[in-house]
């Protein structure tokens, strides 16, 4: 029997194929979807868990890189970002398998046959349970604790109309590393091709609404698309927080992180609350000496005034 055995150490995670005692490497598969050019990872909904699962249904499926990646991304949710541990094993049935089950289950839901059942279902849901409540986004992070209000962006997405744009699948894949609470009963109970809608605050873009619909599209691979609001319709959005205490060394890997996301922008202008930059014993070159030169070419920071913020918040509601 074959075998895939992952380990995750200090050094990074690696996976290798076990045939009769022979052990090598698991071929990344960079060359079909270049997901995670730093390897692999498990345990959760991202780029690396896309690349290992990319790469063992490759060689689950004996090279037929076609299939692999019409199925890659359910594998993904279904087992790979499910594996916990820091050493793992999975039999190359197991994955052939989950396979076989995870293809018929797709058939099943393009047939229509699943559209009964889920209807059946749906009390059982408990997003479709509870729709009465305040719905917000929360973000955890060094900085605190926000929390959005969702059918505020909603709302603010009706008054002032805009177009809404194509969100590539990678990117796709980072919003579901963060927005990571989601029911997987209620994919289904979504219309994938409703936008979703992306906000802005310290720290990148976050989906503020869609979550659901964004990882339907992924396990579906269609098209996931969103509207983009404003810093100011962000902030206005803002209905609670909670600070963490500031340090410049908070500031600059939220900056870091920043730049990482947006890794094909020339210069970005990067805003700090003044009430945090203040907390924090902040200068912009205390800052930048936490940063690397090319980061430091390529950011702008620039200090704005809290109050006013929540005054205009307050205005609009």
């Amino acid at each position: 029997m074959i075998w895939y055995k992952g380990i995750r150490t200090t050094a990074g995670a690696t996976v290798h194929v076990v045939d009769s005692g022979r052990r090598s490497l698991l071929p990344p598969c960079n060359n079909i979807r270049n997901h995670s050019p730093t390897g692999f990872e498990w345990g959760y909904g991202g780029s690396g868990p896309a690349q290992l699962a990319l790469a063992l249904c490759v060689h689950a499926l004996d090279g037929d890189a076609r299939r692999a990646q019409s199925i890659y991304q359910d594998l993904k949710f279904r087992i790979v970002g499910r594996l916990e541990s820091d050493r793992w094993a999975l039999s190359k049935e197991t994955i052939v398998q989950t396979i076989h089950d995870l293809e018929a289950e797709n058939r099943s839901n393009h047939q229509g046959v699943s559209m009964t059942a889920t209807t059946a279902a749906a009390p059982a849901c408990p997003r479709c349970r509870d729709r009465s409540g305040h719905q917000v986004y929360v973000v955890h992070g060094e900085l605190g604790r926000y929390v959005f209000d969702q059918r505020k962006a909603r709302a603010m997405i009706q008054a002032n109309p805009r177009e809404a744009y194509p969100i590539p699948p990678e990117v796709v894949e980072k919003f579901l590393e963060v927005n990571n609470e989601w029911h997987e009963e209620h994919v289904d109970h979504v219309d994938s091709s409703d936008p979703g809608i992306i906000g802005q605050r310290f720290g990148g873009m976050a989906l503020f609404d869609g979550t659901h619909r964004a990882r339907r599209s992924l396990r579906d691979h269609t098209q996931f698309m969103a509207y983009f609001l404003t810093l100011e319709e962000s902030n206005a959005c803002l209905i609670d927080k909670e600070v963490a205490e500031m340090s410049v060394e908070i500031i600059a890997r939220e900056i870091k992180g920043v730049l990482r996301n947006n890794q094909n922008a020339e210069l970005l202008e990067v805003e700090i609350g003044a009430d945090d930059y203040e907390q924090a014993g902040a200068s912009e070159e205390a800052i930048r000496q936490h940063l690397t030169p090319e980061e430091n070419g390529r950011v702008c920071i620039l200090v704005i005034d809290n109050s006013q913020e929540a005054e205009h918040g307050e205005a609009e509601a």
